[in-house]
């Protein structure tokens, strides 16, 4: 058994699949208006999130060219992991920790603003309203 799955390990792991192949083609020879619409959609949910964010005193970094908030949350005085277990716990709020991107990384949060718009603006608002209320948890 174990000669069988190495012979699939390579087409597995290390290539592009035939179908991804195909999509990949269309995604650059098709239709292209949506990539302005979803620029443009990406960039209203950025601004908005980042507008709750500043409303609660949170600095983020303003990405500019991926779609993901770099959220500083270092004031917490609480790990990263720590403040994302907390969050989702408590405010029903996944973010992924900054310590998964490196040391460099800690006391950060990493938003995906890959979500319909009402769902991230409440999921930063929770965000926010964690970190503003962070001192009455129990740590």
């Amino acid at each position: 058994m174990s000669s069988l799955l190495i012979k699939t390990q390579e087409p597995t792991i290390a290539c592009v699949n035939g179908p991804a192949q195909i999509a990949a083609l269309e995604a650059v020879t098709g239709p292209q208006s949506v990539v302005a619409e979803m620029v443009s959609e990406y960039r209203a949910r950025r601004d908005a999130a980042m507008d709750i964010l500043a409303e609660a005193g949170i600095p983020p970094a303003l990405p500019s060219g991926a779609f993901y908030l770099w959220i500083d949350v270092s004031g917490t005085g609480v790990t990263s992991a720590d403040f994302c277990r907390r969050l989702l716990l408590d405010g029903k709020v996944a973010v992924t920790p900054g310590s998964a991107f490196g040391e460099s990384g800690e006391g950060f949060v990493r938003v995906s603003l890959a979500n319909e718009a009402g769902l991230l603006t409440e999921g930063v608002g929770r965000l926010a309203a964690s970190v503003a209320a962070w001192s009455s948890w129990d740590r």
